[in-house]
């Protein structure tokens, strides 16, 4: 049975692959692990990255104003 890795873990890797240098492909296999493991978490924590970099929307109040209906 295999390990498993925690995302923390693999965060880690992620990182480490990209500033390796190395294929996806032949870190995964360096680490033991399946390429298509490997894609996985790099497409969960960028899409993760891009949501939390994405603008929050907070709630507005409209309120009603006469200052058109002065003119």
């Amino acid at each position: 049975m295999k390990k498993q890795l925690g995302a923390g873990a693999w965060r880690r890797w992620v990182v480490e692959q990209e500033a390796s240098g190395q294929t996806q492909k032949e870190f995964a296999a360096a680490k033991g692990v399946s390429v298509s493991t490997l894609q996985f978490w790099v497409y969960k924590l960028r899409r993760e990255a891009r949501r939390a970099a994405a603008p929050q929307l907070l709630p507005a109040e409209v309120v009603s104003s006469t200052a058109l209906a002065a003119r």
